[in-house]
């Protein structure tokens, strides 16, 4: 069984404001709340003891659960918080952790692995391949 891609990633390589939800929700609840609201604001308005969460609020315990949601409620309360920059950094650890972990015929569980299409992989390792034979090209020129 291959170990998750997510592993790979440091809290420090994130944006600020993303290391501060990872230490709240972990780094698997804050991928999925950065797809989710990807490009997209987000105000953390108050919750009030008692009271059913508002759409927004219902949308994300969706997404994230409800304790996960109450967290960041409470931490981000009457902030206005942007979702970007993370999406840099997922695409690149899903392309380091398909050509670290390809064994010759395992294209499909790369696949899996990264929620990429098979075709995808398949592009990622042609376009690593490309790069290994230019630099052997280049070290024959000197």
């Amino acid at each position: 069984m291959m170990t998750n891609w997510l592993n790979d990633i440091k809290i420090e390589q994130l944006p600020a404001q993303y290391q501060d939800i990872v230490r709240h929700i972990g780094l698997e609840n804050t991928v999925k709340l950065a797809g989710y609201y990807s490009k997209l604001g987000f105000y953390f308005s108050e919750i009030k003891p008692g009271e059913p969460f508002c759409k927004e609020y219902q949308e994300m315990a969706g997404q994230i659960g409800t304790e996960n949601t109450l967290k960041l409620a409470r931490y981000f309360k009457g902030e206005l918080i942007y979702f970007a920059g993370l999406e840099e950094v997922i695409r690149q650890k899903k392309y380091e952790y398909i050509v670290q972990h390809f064994k010759g015929d395992n294209h499909k569980e790369l696949a899996r692995a990264t929620h990429y299409s098979e075709q995808w992989v398949y592009e990622i390792l042609w376009r690593e391949q490309q790069k290994k034979r230019m630099a052997a090209k280049q070290l024959k020129l000197f």
